[in-house]
């Protein structure tokens, strides 16, 4: 295991109490309870750590509506996160069990076809956008990824 730069200055006063502890040369005190005049333990002695766990942040009733509400209102993940003092995954966890609808979420495969399908119908990517609700940008780069071919955009259709 390697000592971080702040522990290494300690080293040499922990491995003389880690061998003192190791031969129970601690000295007591009047209480009875052993320690060392430089580091103070409770009884038994100090063990080794090991491994570390993590706080889980738990959100009652009141904190996920309020989540809710902050993240219908505009705030991201991320935001939400920071306020709550959780991970975003948590947040996340929390929207989709509820039933809020994500956003930025990839479209689905049904959104993907109707694109196709509007778009080969005549319609522009701006207006196959504001049908399925997508970014014309977002139906643009389907239908590239699909390997439709795309019209000029400067001619005008017939």
């Amino acid at each position: 295991m390697a000592l971080s730069e702040l522990e290494s200055k300690y080293f040499a006063t922990l491995y003389k109490y880690k061998t003192r502890v190791m031969t129970k040369q601690i000295p007591a005190d009047d209480t009875g309870n052993e320690k060392a005049d430089y580091l103070s333990f409770t009884e038994p002695y100090p063990s080794t750590i090991t491994e570390i766990k993590q706080y889980q942040k738990r959100l009652n009733e009141q904190e996920i509506q309020k989540l809710i509400k902050a993240y219908l209102s505009g705030k991201t993940v991320y935001e939400l996160a920071n306020m709550f003092s959780c991970n975003r995954e948590t947040v996340s966890n929390h929207l989709k069990t509820s039933g809020v609808k994500m956003r930025r979420q990839p479209p689905s495969d049904e959104q993907v076809e109707q694109a196709i399908g509007l778009y080969r119908a005549g319609y522009s990517c701006a207006k196959s956008g504001k049908v399925l609700n997508l970014n014309p940008s977002v139906i643009w780069k389907i239908l590239k990824r699909e390997g439709v071919k795309l019209r000029d955009p400067h001619k005008k259709s017939s």
